[in-house]
């Protein structure tokens, strides 16, 4: 299975690599960044977007890739971090600054028991390092699936009827307990049962 992993310019992009190469026997994942205009001709099974350090609108060509693979083919796209908060403002919910920045820190995260979760505990703890983040009501196309558990801050999502996710939190960061269960969750959910 061919990955491709959009580069939002982020130190954690290879982290990323690293779990998706050990989460899914055999996928092949390819790094390109998100200005590289190769972007747009690769052939991919799935769309993981990294996180970044600007805002959803300032992704390079993300907006061009994510429509042509997850709105046109298709295809299961799982947004990380900056990668949530763009699927969030594709889809017309806008992010914000959060009232306490959190960066390196873990939160306990409560999920409501969404596929993406299974076999993972209703409370568990993982790696948030974000300034902005989601607190606007569900949109048509989005429901929200897990809630960061001092704020209420969006901390995972998923598309209604498309197989597009997305974690606000950093499931290749060593802090997050279930990483590598999350990436197999998204695999088995969207990629081995479409």
């Amino acid at each position: 299975m061919n990955i491709l992993l959009l580069d939002n310019y982020d130190s954690f992009t290879y982290n990323l690599k690293a779990l998706l190469e050990r989460s899914i026997t055999g996928s092949e994942v390819t790094v390109i960044r998100n200005t590289d205009p190769k972007i747009l001709t690769i052939i991919t099974d799935a769309l993981i977007i990294s996180p970044g350090p600007k805002t959803w609108n300032e992704t390079g060509l993300l907006r061009d890739v994510f429509q042509k693979i997850a709105i046109e083919e298709r295809k299961p796209v799982l947004g990380i971090c900056l990668g949530m908060q763009f699927i969030a403002g594709y889809f017309g919910i806008e992010t914000g600054r959060m009232n306490n920045p959190v960066h390196g820190s873990q939160a306990l995260i409560k999920h409501s028991g969404d596929p993406l979760f299974d076999g993972i505990p209703s409370e568990f703890h993982a790696a948030r390092y974000n300034s902005l983040g989601l607190y606007e009501e569900e949109s048509e196309e989005l429901v929200f699936t897990a809630f960061e558990d001092d704020s209420d801050a969006v901390m995972a999502l998923r598309h209604k009827i498309l197989p597009i996710a997305g974690f606000q939190f950093h499931p290749e960061s060593f802090m997050t307990v279930h990483g590598e269960k999350l990436i197999k969750n998204f695999w088995r959910y969207y990629v081995k049962n479409k």
